[in-house]
């Protein structure tokens, strides 16, 4: 498994993490957010650890692929349903377009470190430095 950072936070849906092309990303790659590390967790009839509970802080996925970074964003949410007011003067194609808007959600970002790059309770807020993990 592989693991990168976040490098910036663009606002609270997009990030970039410190890795891209050269480190294998690829456009619509999925990546987990994680925070703190968890307790391992072992096998009740061998003892072996079978892994550990990790804070997962989010999801994203790889939208922008540059050499040595990737933008990635939150998915996309689907939107309430819009009716067009006059969809008579429309061809159904754009009166099709009108009715869902794309959304990202948000993530739980530390706000603090937003610095723009283009136009929860239990869980801390997502950080510069956080791991990013190839899925």
């Amino acid at each position: 498994m592989q693991e990168f950072k976040v490098a910036k936070i663009i606002n609270d849906y997009s990030l970039v993490i410190n890795a891209g092309e050269k480190q294998g990303v690829k456009k619509d790659q999925k990546f987990q957010i994680i925070g703190k590390k968890g307790k391992e967790v072992k096998d009740p009839d061998t003892g072996e650890v079978i892994g550990q509970l990790d804070e997962l802080k989010g999801i994203v996925f790889a939208t922008t692929v540059y050499p040595n970074m990737t933008v990635v964003q939150s998915k996309i949410k689907p939107s309430p349903f819009y009716p067009d007011p006059l969809p008579a003067l429309k061809s159904i194609q754009a009166a099709q377009h009108s009715m869902y808007t794309k959304q990202h959600e948000a993530l739980n970002v530390d706000v603090s470190q937003i610095t723009g790059g283009f136009s929860p309770e239990e869980s801390s807020p997502i950080q510069v430095g956080d791991t990013a993990v190839m899925v």
